[in-house]
Parts: structure tokens; C-alpha cells; sequence
């Protein structure tokens, strides 16, 4: 607002220094105002306009939105899985799995600019989990079960945990910054309070 209101002022003189050669001072002040007046809301149209433009990583962005949803599908379709697998213990597992990707979706999709540190889990994560759930569930709905089946599914079974770590670790990871804002204020707060005491 300072820089408009400066290079508005300067417009506005430069054009009064100008026009007070050319014709009377009184005419020249009304151009130069009339100048200054367009100067400011020409820079202001300019500013807003760059204001009001969708960022890449901006809410409502189709890319941002296209990707949340289909994170949300795929969630969807491994916490489904869950019906067909008969081990109960993994199948709370991967329920808790999905609870916890889909608090990083969500918060994901009110923190669209977050979206660069999220995408591990986007990327890579969200897709693993759900290869290996897919291959776990086609694994556990086999009537004979060979050696090799049942030390597979034992495998998937004992990773579960550390997938749901990780989940957990990529949560805290985005919420990172916000906590740190959290803990900055509390500090401002207490010290107010101290200084007021």
C-alpha cells in the first residue's frame, strides 16, 4: 500500500512539474491529482489481480483436488479390504492405518500449500500400503495356504505396525509448522503476561 501511495505521489508530481510549463498551475494540479487517482488504482488492479490468481498449490486448484480425492479413493478401497480379510488383529490394523492417512488428507486438503510435503506419502506411501493390503487380502482369502503363503502373510502382518508408524510420522511431519506457530504464541503470551504482571 506504501509503494502504491509513493508511486502514485510520483506519477501525480512528475506530471504537475510537466504540465505547470504547458498551462495554468490550478489545471495543472487537477491533472496531476486526475493522474495521481489512476496511478493508484491501476497498481491496485495490478496487485489484486496477481492476489486473486490460483496458485499451483492453492485451494480449489483442480490438481490439488484431483490428487486429495484420489488419495481419499484409494483409503477408501484399502479400509474396504478390511470386510474380506479374516485376521481381526491386521484387519484394526489397517483400519488404523487409514484413519491416520485420512487425517493427512484432510489436513492436506485445508493446507493445500503443504501439499510438496506431503507428496512422499501421496507418491509413495499411500500407493505401497495399498499393494501390499491388496496382496495380503488375495493371500489370506486362499483356501490351501503353503509354507511360503503363510510366512508372507506373517511378514505383511508384522510390518503393519511400522507402516502405521510411519503414517503417524509423515502426520506429525506436516503439522510440524503449525505447532511450531502454536509454541512461538504460547512463548509471546507468557511473556506478555510476565511484562503485565
Amino acid at each position: 500500500m506504501i509503494i502504491r501511495f509513493l508511486l502514485s505521489a510520483i506519477a501525480a508530481t512528475a506530471s504537475f512539474i510537466f504540465l505547470k510549463t504547458l498551462i495554468s498551475g490550478f489545471l495543472s494540479f487537477l491533472v496531476a491529482l486526475l493522474v495521481y487517482l489512476l496511478t493508484y488504482r491501476l497498481i491496485r488492479y495490478i496487485t489484486n489481480k496477481k492476489k486473486d490468481k490460483p496458485a499451483n498449490k492453492g485451494a480449489g486448484n483442480k490438481d490439488h483436488d484431483i490428487t486429495i480425492n484420489q488419495g481419499i479413493e484409494k483409503l477408501r478401497q484399502i479400509r474396504n479390504s478390511t470386510i474380506e480379510i479374516q485376521n481381526n488383529e491386521a484387519a484394526d490394523k489397517i483400519k488404523n492405518i487409514c484413519k491416520t492417512g485420512f487425517e493427512i488428507l484432510e489436513y492436506l486438503k485445508k493446507n493445500p500449500e503443504d501439499m510438496k510435503k506431503g507428496a512422499r506419502f501421496l507418491n509413495y506411501y499411500l500407493e505401497t500400503t495399498e499393494k501390499i493390503v491388496n496382496r495380503y487380502k488375495e493371500l489370506s482369502l486362499k483356501k490351501e495356504k503353503s509354507p511360503d503363503i503363510e510366512k508372507a502373510m506373517h511378514e505383511v502382518e508384522s510390518i503393519l505396525d511400522s507402516i502405521y508408524e510411519t503414517y503417524k510420522k509423515q502426520l506429525n511431519y506436516l503439522l510440524e509448522d503449525d505447532l511450531l506457530d502454536l509454541s512461538v504464541e504460547i512463548k509471546v503470551l507468557e511473556k506478555t503476561m510476565k511484562l503485565e504482571s
